[in-house]
């Protein structure tokens, strides 16, 4: 029993998959948002994100086997109508977004798609100022016309190598199936 036990432990942590997510939101979010600051490399600032009404943020980490993990720190903020058109306007002076698809293996990945209403852009992959690599790791910005709000979700995978569906990567690897 005990050889077939530690056996069963052995093949779970190698091949088994382990997913963990958090969720805060208001004082908390911005909290938690702050301390993980360290690893989040070209999300706003605090300061940046304007006179949110509400605040959300959700960290999200996947693991298979006991070699391949992914992390994802997603942030959504929203507005008043006003204020949310101005930090829209903002975003466009703030960020460069890619605007041809992206080599994604067999496929190309577009660099524009809408999930849930909102519309999703992946930050430029190979300019100087954001030191991303594609596919291993990404910033996407979505906004929502509709419920007024702008989600920033920074994705890291030292082991991915394609997306075949966007849809599918944001709802699977990035925990959009637990956030909306």
């Amino acid at each position: 029993i005990l050889a077939a036990s530690a056996w069963l432990v052995f093949q779970l942590n190698v091949w088994g998959h382990y997913s963990l997510y958090n969720h805060a939101e208001e004082e908390k979010a911005l909290t938690h948002y702050q301390d993980d600051m360290t690893e989040i490399r070209h999300m706003p600032m605090v300061t940046e994100l304007g006179e949110a009404e509400q605040i959300e943020y959700h960290y999200f980490y996947n693991q298979i086997g006991l070699f391949f993990d992914s992390d994802c720190y997603t942030l959504i903020c929203s507005y008043s109508p006003g204020d949310y058109a101005a930090m829209c306007a903002e975003l466009e002076t703030r960020y460069t977004f890619h605007t041809e698809s992206l080599d994604a293996g067999d496929t190309e990945l577009p660099p524009l798609y809408t999930l849930d209403g909102y519309e999703f852009r992946f930050l430029e992959m190979e300019s100087d100022i954001y030191h991303l690599t594609y596919p291993k790791s990404m910033i996407l910005i979505g906004t929502n016309d509709e419920t007024h709000e702008i989600v920033w979700s920074y994705y890291d995978d030292d082991d991915l190598d394609w997306i075949p569906d966007p849809q599918e990567f944001l709802l699977e690897d990035c925990g959009w199936k637990y956030i909306r």
